[in-house]
């Protein structure tokens, strides 16, 4: 099973996925951290991050998964998609790059393909709104809320794209959340 998670900066991704590996239902999962993280201090990633280190991280994020996952045969619990990466892309190319550049059209084009497949490979796919929490710093991603807000919107324009149907978190205490999650998957998700 693979389980991913979808959403902008700072709507609790990476709380509930700590909070869920504590839970016996994820005892046979592997957790595969943000790939952003791991690589933001030799890329440059934030809002003006190049096209080359946007596409290096939907790479990364593709090549991460399937190593920790062992090719599939472990079930996996991913606290971003590469989904996520591509909404990020996606501002960069509306808001920031030249879009007349080749590069840039490059990266659109390559990480829209790649990410459309990848996408499929999963069992279940959790997105976390924006419910305006105060910003907390990733060490990554600038903060402000209009980013926020635009990579949010990303993230459900390319979900809608590609038909994914996800499982939307509420606005409660991550308990809760991880409560409410595993209860869902129990209900809706064959292991």
């Amino acid at each position: 099973m693979k389980i991913g998670f979808i959403g902008a900066q700072g709507t609790g991704k990476t709380s509930l996925a700590e909070e869920l590996m504590t839970r016996e239902y994820f005892s046979d999962f592997v957790f595969s951290p943000s790939s952003s993280r791991r690589l933001s201090s030799r890329l440059g990633i934030s809002q003006s991050a190049s096209p080359f280190a946007q596409l290096a991280i939907t790479v990364a994020r593709v090549g991460d998964e399937d190593q920790n996952s062992a090719g599939g045969r472990f079930h996996t619990l991913s606290d971003r998609t590469p989904l996520d990466s591509l909404a990020y892309t996606r501002f960069q190319y509306d808001y920031v790059w030249d879009q007349a550049d080749p590069e840039a059209q490059i990266c659109m084009e390559v990480s829209e393909t790649l990410i459309a497949r990848v996408m499929r490979d999963y069992d279940a796919v959790v997105y976390f709104p924006n419910y305006g929490w105060p910003e907390v710093d990733d060490g990554v991603r600038p903060q402000g809320k209009e980013y926020q807000e635009e990579v949010a919107k990303f993230c459900q324009v390319y979900m809608a794209q590609f038909g994914i149907k996800p499982y939307i978190v509420a606005n409660e205490p991550v308990d809760k959340r991880a409560d409410a999650m595993v209860k869902w998957l129990k209900r809706s998700v064959k292991k």
